[in-house]
């Protein structure tokens, strides 16, 4: 029940966030094409053959467990690990076509050890990457106001070092330097893996709302099944150096590729499938309500929710309300029955 409780409204987040797809031009922001990478004196490689295409504007999340090529996979997209074979293309263009120091300039990176640097303050953190990039001090300075805000940390915070802050501010301040130079790609490495659940949640959220302000697209690794599920448009699941699914969470926990996956991600807990449908999807139109109501929840609320209404009521449905607050829908026990045979349907709302 922890996994359902951690994730009730980032989830609801989650399924009203527009799926998202290729560019245009019909473009990919990254594309693997049969990419691995053996380490120096390893039996075996670190990542298998990979083929795998990210698309503009998405959040994805890779999960697995420590030594599953996660980390791996994502270090060779700004070349901090060489791919032994295969082709890393960021927006088009192969990553070997670009000197190093530039491909970087155009991805941030976020980290769980943050690396800020303890003799600069806050603003010259930030404003790290904008001043290798020529900017003049005062499109800076607006800049570093702007992410400031952006992160929630207060404007005085600018004159501050990194030894004056919390974990979790200093976090905030590292998401905002990966972000100085307007960089269209994140790659964020279990940034929040070191701190408390309150200010790791909190973050979390704030993440998702940054994307969906910003429509960035963002690679997070993770070992935490509920951040990737909480987070993720959709979640690529490695295991021993290959992708063994790539998918919305709602599609890993309905239909999981293998064993492998079940077991990781619990699929037959059909708790974790009503976190992940909402009332709408499963509600009965006002019209054709009968019975007596007793408590309300909203279009967009989870069917784990709805559950939980239905077993604190004296009455025999929960009614549903729109974001105009007008009831537009009831659900009961019956509905919840039959979710087996109607959870494969598309939640209209994405």
């Amino acid at each position: 029940m922890a996994f359902l409780s951690r994730q009730r409204q980032a989830l609801c987040a989650w399924q009203g966030r527009q799926r998202k797809g290729t560019n245009a031009m019909g473009e990919y922001a990254i594309e693997f094409e049969q990419v691995s990478k053996t380490f120096p004196h390893a039996a075996e490689p670190a990542v298998h053959e990979t083929s795998l295409n990210i698309a503009e504007g998405s959040f994805i999340t890779i999960l697995g467990a420590s030594g599953s090529g996660k980390t791996t996979l994502l270090k060779m997209v700004n070349r901090i690990h060489e791919p032994t074979s295969g082709r890393i293309r960021v927006q088009g263009q192969d990553i070997t076509s670009l000197p190093v120091k530039n491909l970087r300039r155009k991805i941030g990176y976020v980290i769980q050890q943050i690396g800020l640097f303890p003799h600069m303050t806050v603003e010259q953190n930030i404003a790290t990457v904008p001043k290798i990039l020529g900017w003049n001090a005062g499109k800076i300075r607006e800049r570093v106001a702007e992410l400031l805000e952006l992160v929630h940390l207060p404007a005085e915070f600018r004159d501050r070092y990194p030894r004056q802050l919390s974990g979790g501010q200093q976090q905030r301040v590292g998401i905002a330097r990966a972000m100085a130079g307007d960089a269209s790609i994140m790659l964020m490495d279990e940034p929040f893996g070191a701190l408390d659940a309150i200010t790791r949640a909190s973050l979390q959220d704030e993440l998702i709302d940054i994307q969906r302000k910003l429509n960035k697209t963002i690679l997070f690794v993770t070992h935490d099944i509920d951040e990737a599920m909480k987070l993720g448009d959709q979640i690529v699941i490695m295991n021993e150096g290959r992708i063994q699914q790539y998918g919305t969470p709602l599609e890993i926990l309905t239909e999981p590729a293998n064993d492998f996956v079940r077991q990781l991600v619990h699929a037959d807990d059909v708790f974790q499938r009503l976190e992940l449908m909402e009332a709408q999807r499963m509600m009965v139109p006002v019209r054709q309500a009968s019975g007596e109501i007793g408590h309300t929840v909203y279009t967009t609320d989870s069917l784990k929710k709805v559950l939980s209404c239905l077993l604190q009521s004296d009455g025999e449905q929960v009614g549903v309300r729109n974001e105009d607050d007008e009831l537009v829908g009831t659900i009961g026990f019956e509905q919840l029955k039959v979710l087996d045979g109607r959870i494969h349907e598309p939640i209209e709302s994405r």
